[in-house]
């Protein structure tokens, strides 16, 4: 579920105890400001940027800035993009039923979260959505659904905020395709300026990350952030802050969560003395 509160102007949204802007620009907000709303939401903290920097920090986002032709990828990136195309159509759609019903035929598929597929929590967030979420679902040339991509939309840029496809269309070029055609859709079609594709820390690196980089022109665009911490958050901060390597082996689910959320004070901490 979304839960969006416009604070100076700013909308602000609620993420894994997270509240944070929907848009990725600098911000010059003060904690104080934002206490009020991280009580409101339940968060245990904010976060937001502080400066975007060109020398590396500990935290960046990925970004690509200009769409680039197809003779401009090396060959086996041309090859996978093709690939692809001839698979793959890239179709947005607006019909609440019809995207909470290619959620659940992916999910159930791929199973990212290793849970039971909740079919009320999915219409329930799908209708929670502002008219700045688009869904666009990747389907076979016969019409069936492989794959989803939730993006987010806000004035010259757009945010990949969930990409979920199955394993057997990411071997026929889907992947590859459908980052090309996002890029040709709106850096060049819609004139766009930046496309994000999520934060990542130098700890948090992914295949992805790299992927991106390698393949698809994305770089590194380093930020400094700011982070407002409510007591409880605070506190668990600098109780288990001794214990963060041993958080990183544990094999479970909360303790991971733990441990990221440790792991990202550390480091928005290690930027702030840098």
């Amino acid at each position: 579920m979304l839960y969006e509160y416009e604070i100076n102007g700013v909308i602000f949204y609620l993420y894994n105890k997270i509240l944070q802007p929907q848009n990725v620009k600098e911000l010059n907000v003060r904690c104080n400001e934002l206490r009020p709303f991280i009580k409101m939401s339940g968060a245990l903290m904010a976060r937001w940027i502080d400066k975007f920097l060109h020398t590396p920090t500990n935290l960046w986002y990925m970004v690509l800035d200009k769409f680039y032709t197809l003779d401009k990828y090396s060959k086996d990136v041309r090859y996978y993009i093709r690939l692809g195309q001839r698979n793959f159509d890239l179709i947005r759609e607006k019909t609440k039923e019809k995207i909470v019903s290619a959620i659940i035929s992916v999910d159930s598929k791929v199973n990212y979260s290793k849970k039971k597929i909740d079919k009320n929590f999915i219409n329930s967030h799908v209708e929670s959505l502002s008219d700045s979420y688009q869904f666009w679902l990747v389907k076979d040339k016969s019409g069936e659904i492989v794959g989803y991509v939730l993006i987010y939309v806000e004035q010259d840029q757009i945010q990949i905020r969930t990409f979920h496809l199955l394993e057997w269309a990411k071997k026929k070029g889907g992947s590859y395709f459908v980052n090309y055609k996002l890029s040709e859709i709106f850096l060049l079609n819609k004139g766009m300026k930046k496309i994000f594709y999520g934060m990542r820390n130098l700890v948090h690196q992914t295949t992805v990350q790299s992927w991106l980089e390698k393949k698809f022109f994305y770089r590194k665009q380093y930020v400094k952030m700011k982070v407002c911490l409510m007591w409880k958050a605070r506190l668990l901060y600098y109780i288990f802050l001794p214990f963060k390597p041993l958080l990183k082996i544990l094999p479970f689910a909360k303790t991971k969560m733990l441990f990221g959320f440790v792991e990202y004070i550390y480091l928005v901490n290690k930027d702030k003395k840098e």
